[in-house]
């Protein structure tokens, strides 16, 4: 009986080791950690200029992450309104980055704004 009741302990043990791995593993994929944008290069429209379609601040392996500031030479009207074809094309270049392939296209996109951007957002 001690013999079974050790073999049961060990099983019990290794599925605990075995299980260790994995609950860090969770850990891991719920936190974002600035990756080195030299680990991982943009390989996709590389000529942009990043002034109006947003910087990387993030890159991992089939995620992106981007910042646009809004200025000047993007407003639509006196009301300093923001010209909605860069932000859309701030979340496009952000979806291309993700993928990460020299001839990376988006096929298509819907948007759906629900407030106003303005220069300096």
């Amino acid at each position: 009986m001690s013999e079974e009741m050790s073999a049961v302990a060990e099983e019990e043990t290794q599925v605990k080791q075995e299980e260790k791995p994995q609950e860090q593993t969770k850990k891991k994929k719920a936190t974002y950690e600035i990756v080195d944008l030299d680990e991982i290069r943009v390989r996709t429209h590389t000529e942009l200029d990043p002034n109006h379609i947003g910087h990387v601040d993030k890159l991992k392996e089939d995620e992106s992450y981007t910042t646009l500031t809004t200025s000047k030479m993007m407003h639509a009207d006196m009301e300093q309104l923001v010209h909605s074809g860069y932000i859309g094309s701030s979340a496009e270049y952000a979806a291309l980055i993700a993928v990460n392939e020299p001839n990376a296209m988006v096929y298509s996109i819907e948007a759906k704004y629900y407030a106003c951007a303005r220069v300096g957002d």
